[in-house]
């Protein structure tokens, strides 16, 4: 048995615990994922003429100051036991930060000071 197989529930709630049986409901869940029914995957014309929705995006908005309600939203969004970033620090770190604390402001400094020379 290959190392990291793990036996797996098929489509039929049956349990697959052989090498084969595995693959073989792997790949059958993986077609059925990516079955292209309407048939518009490969149909150039078809996403040619497809309808692109744009909306106007002030830019002011999007350049604006990071504010605590935002830095408050995103450690809250969080998830926790998430691999780390490139910083090697886990998102549990940031998830210290209450608001009002001096860590939620010295991160509120940080990201700001990072916002401003990006």
């Amino acid at each position: 048995r290959r190392p990291g197989l793990t036996p797996i529930l098929d489509e039929n709630n049956t349990l697959q615990t052989g090498e084969e049986e595995i693959d073989r409901t792997w790949r059958d869940h993986w077609a059925k994922v990516y079955r292209d029914e309407s048939g518009f995957s490969k149909n150039k014309e078809f996403w040619e003429g497809a309808p692109i929705t744009t909306r106007k995006i002030d830019v002011e908005e999007l350049n604006r100051e990071i504010d605590e309600a935002e830095l408050e939203t995103a450690l809250r969004k969080l998830r926790n036991w998430k691999a780390d970033g490139s910083d090697h620090t886990p998102p549990e770190i940031f998830k210290t930060a209450k608001p009002g604390s001096g860590f939620f402001f010295f991160l509120l400094r940080l990201f700001r000071g990072i916002w401003d020379t990006a």
